[in-house]
């Protein structure tokens, strides 16, 4: 009879961690980020709080499980400004979103608005990926994309043109990284149309 309740003690204790492993893993962390409400948008990277551009949510090396990469800033050859966000990626997962390294942001807007959304890239070897969406508490619309392969040590205009879908008021913006190489980003903007 002891055995058989020691036994159970087992189980339960084995349940109990299994239990608080599966929530734990729930609750990983899925990307860094500092605020300040001055800041705004912060599409020039210009002010940053521990390493990192306020306002963003990024995917770094401390939140994405796989692959090697550094995100910092770059003074030599800012687009706009005194530096870009940098991002340099010697392997990488293909899958993008928190899975990859970058970048997130969402911003009030205004439902049936049209918006362009503006932003210069200097990609060396990389792919990169820019999402556009809007999104509320549930639910993600269909969001337009910009995939490029293009190679350049010069800046390169990229832009979406974007309407607000009916009872939607956040715009969500993501540049991820999907292959290794080089990517600078800077200036990007959000304009009403």
């Amino acid at each position: 009879m002891k055995q058989n309740t020691n036994r159970f003690k087992s189980l339960v204790n084995l349940t109990a961690l299994s239990s608080i492993l599966v929530f734990s893993s729930c609750m990983a962390q899925m990307s860094e980020s500092e605020t300040d409400p001055s800041a705004g948008l912060n599409g020039s990277f210009e002010i940053v709080k521990n390493n990192l551009p306020v306002n963003w949510l990024v995917y770094s090396k401390n939140t994405v499980k796989e692959g090697d990469f550094d995100i910092r800033f770059d003074e030599q050859d800012p687009k706009e400004g005194k530096q870009s966000l940098i991002v340099n990626v010697r392997t990488c997962s293909e899958e993008g979103g928190r899975f990859s390294p970058g970048i997130a942001q969402e911003i009030i807007t205004e439902e049936g608005a049209e918006y362009d959304i503006r932003l210069w890239i200097k990609n060396k070897d990389s792919k990169v990926k820019v999402n556009v969406s809007g999104v509320d508490a549930f639910h993600k619309a269909q969001d337009p994309i910009i995939q490029t392969l293009d190679t350049s040590s010069e800046w390169k205009e990229y832009a979406i043109h974007y309407t607000m879908p009916k009872d939607m008021k956040r715009l969500r913006i993501e540049i991820s990284i999907l292959k290794p190489g080089t990517v600078n980003l800077d200036d990007i903007r959000v304009l009403k149309t």
